[in-house]
């Protein structure tokens, strides 16, 4: 299909394959809780066998599909592992800062709050909380 894009947010940040990562996590959870030794290693030996016959090929046809920006994605990304690399930062001076106006917002509105008393010049945990959101 013409109108697929290649998806790399959320959980596809750092894994290709996360619904086969939690079959196998299921697998050895399986193996680990059952009573039965011969349930839960069978499958895992079947639905490892199943991940080695399709895998390959599914990363083949996101090859064909998608070229040179699937290759990068799997540079960056984990098959079944998450893939902590270092992602490229944000530069310092294109970081969003919050705003004047945002501040004086939310200073205003907790100044009707009893419990975030105004102590000092400043309402030290409303910047604490806007300078953490901007990072």
């Amino acid at each position: 299909r013409e109108e697929h894009s290649l998806i790399e947010a959320g959980i596809y940040r750092r894994i290709r394959h996360p619904m086969y990562a939690a079959m196998f996590l299921l697998g050895i959870a399986q193996v680990l809780y059952l009573a039965n030794w011969f349930a839960g290693p069978t499958y895992l030996l079947t639905f490892g066998l199943l991940y080695l016959l399709r895998v390959g090929r599914k990363e083949r046809m996101m090859l064909d599909r998608f070229g040179s920006e699937y290759e990068a994605y799997m540079q960056r990304t984990g098959r079944l592992i998450p893939a902590f690399r270092k992602q490229p930062s944000i530069p310092q001076d294109e970081r969003p800062r919050p705003s004047e106006r945002g501040l004086t917002d939310i200073q205003a509105h907790l100044s009707t709050h009893p419990q975030f008393e105004h102590r000092g010049s400043t309402f030290e945990f409303t910047e604490f909380v806007l300078a953490w959101s901007a990072v």
